[in-house]
């Protein structure tokens, strides 16, 4: 009996070892692979055998990254994109006065670097002329190139190391098809969690997006904040006690979201239902860590609360679990649960209609260039 016993404890060590062994291999190899080191990874266990290499001929796809210039982190994260997709055309869109030797060392990269001039005439309520004048030049430069029939945009802060995702995102809008009455869309477009919400009237990520070329254009079909609500007031008036009822106004995301809307349903709507039918219809999320999406936020001052949490390793977005309390980001399993209510009309209204909403304070309603909000409160709250 003890021998039997001594016996099968050698064969478990052994066992554990050769796992232990495989396993750092493997981790030795795909660091190696990365770093172009070697050639593709052959990794086998037992009798599946799967190759780890880049994803050439891409040329159906291109990256459009947007903002300012962060130093050694923009480049790394293009000679990462780089090594995973050679041929896979990348351009970056920023602002006129980044240090010419940088630009020099992202054109070595292989990847085309438009200079704009700040847009002069914005709206001061958050960031959403800036991101609509360069996606509409990028866009547009993207368009030359015939060959391009996906795009994906994403802030320069950000990164995505999954080596694979381009072809998988292509597939997620491939299985997962459009919604009745979004005809003039190609396909869904795939954003993040981290970036999307439930409790914000059509809070659609614009931190990343992915989709068909055309689609990615329609959704940034979008007027400058001043001149889009000024149309906004004169053709959907109701908009002011809308906004007023729901307590929520119009910045970035959803003020892209509404004109979205209008685009592919031919009509003005600015509530909680109709948020979720262009989710239901036109949008898919992955979550963050699907993608291995890193949000690396860059504080303008050291010492700041987002210092802080860059150097801590702390993400701002994660939230305890609580009973009587959701979180506001929209995670995948959110997106399918309200898709499921939706589609089988298990919801008069929304699904989360048991929770809290945002709360927003909004000044100079009625004056574009004056118009101001800001968030009191992230809502979540059980009723």
């Amino acid at each position: 009996m003890g021998h039997s016993l001594l016996a099968t404890l050698k064969d478990l060590k052994a066992f554990i070892g050769t796992v232990l062994v495989i396993f750092f291999r493997v981790q030795y190899g795909v660091v190696l692979e990365f770093l172009g080191k070697c050639g593709s990874v052959r990794i086998s266990f037992g009798p599946k055998i799967k190759d780890l290499k880049p994803c050439t001929n891409l040329q159906n796809t291109a990256i459009l990254m947007q903002g300012p210039v962060f130093g050694r982190y923009t480049l790394k994260t293009l000679s990462l994109y780089r090594r995973n997709y050679p041929d896979t055309p990348i351009v970056y869109v920023t602002w006129k006065g980044v240090c010419q030797s940088m630009v020099i060392e992202m054109e070595k990269q292989k990847v085309t670097v438009l200079l704009l001039d700040v847009p002069i005439d914005t709206n001061k309520n958050g960031n959403a002329d800036f991101m609509i004048y360069s996606m509409r030049v990028g866009i547009e430069y993207i368009k030359n190139n015939i060959n391009v029939k996906y795009l994906c945009r994403h802030r320069s802060d950000q990164r995505i190391y999954k080596w694979n995702w381009i072809p998988s995102l292509v597939a997620l809008i491939d299985l997962i098809g459009i919604g009745e009455g979004t005809c003039n869309l190609s396909g869904r477009i795939v954003t993040t969690s981290g970036a999307s919400g439930k409790l914000r009237i059509y809070h659609i990520g614009d931190q990343f997006q992915f989709g068909y070329l055309e689609d990615i254009e329609l959704l940034w079909n979008v007027p400058s904040f001043n001149e889009g609500y000024a149309y906004l007031l004169k053709e959907y008036p109701e908009i002011v006690e809308l906004q007023e009822r729901e307590q929520q106004g119009l910045k970035a995301e959803n003020y892209i979201g509404i004109f979205f809307y209008r685009a592919l349903y031919g009509c003005w709507e600015f509530s909680h239902k109709a948020s979720w039918r262009l989710f239901n219809d036109a949008i898919v999320i992955v979550d963050d860590s699907t993608i291995q999406l890193e949000w690396k936020r860059f504080a303008k001052k050291k010492f700041s609360g987002v210092y802080l949490q860059n150097f801590l390793d702390i993400n701002p977005h994660i939230y305890e679990y609580r009973q009587d309390k959701i979180e506001g980001a929209l995670s995948f399993m959110d997106w399918l649960y309200q898709k499921w209510e939706e589609d089988n009309g298990h919801c008069l209204n929304h699904p989360w209609y048991m929770y809290s909403k945002e709360q927003w304070i909004i000044s100079e309603i009625k004056e574009p260039k004056k118009y101001r909000t800001s968030i009191q409160s992230l809502g979540g709250k059980l009723l």
